[in-house]
């Protein structure tokens, strides 16, 4: 389910499923970062890992899954923005379209599991034929938005 709330000129976009945890965050450029190992990144370090690899494989399966990363495709870098207090991530285009729609990132997406799970608990969601559980099948993050004034 995901409800929007909308109050004066802050707007609150809360989702609670069942399912796997979706994180990301807020801003604070970070490029690719090199390893202590190696700069090489991505699909090149990836060809290289398989190079260095291919003395230890015994078996044909093995070789050719190690040939195949020759045919891997090129992927162009990407930026990521960091939240450094909530300790989340999400991409430059997850920014552009907020800053895009006109609002600021207060806060994205949060983790709400536990308050959500109490509101659950309240409103027996966790009994009769149609129960849900808990634990296992239920969590909320919400994102937080304030709409920018018109310049």
């Amino acid at each position: 389910m995901r409800l929007f709330f909308a109050l004066g000129s802050v707007a609150l976009l809360f989702s609670a499923c069942a399912g796997t945890k979706a994180g990301g965050a807020v801003p604070s450029a970070v490029g690719p970062t090199a390893s202590s190992e190696s700069s090489t990144v991505g699909v090149a370090r990836i060809r290289s890992d398989a190079l260095k690899m291919s003395s230890f494989v015994s078996t044909d399966l093995s070789r050719e899954f190690l040939r195949a990363s020759k045919d891997l495709p090129e992927v162009a870098p990407r930026t990521l923005y960091r939240d450094r207090a909530a300790g989340q991530w999400f991409s430059a285009r997850d920014q552009t379209a907020i800053e895009g729609a006109g609002f600021e990132v207060i806060a994205f997406d949060r983790d709400d599991t536990g308050p959500i799970r109490a509101m659950a608990k309240i409103l027996a969601c966790d009994v009769g034929e149609e129960k849900v559980d808990l634990e296992k099948d239920l969590f909320a993050t919400y994102t937080l938005l304030r709409k920018t004034p018109p310049r």
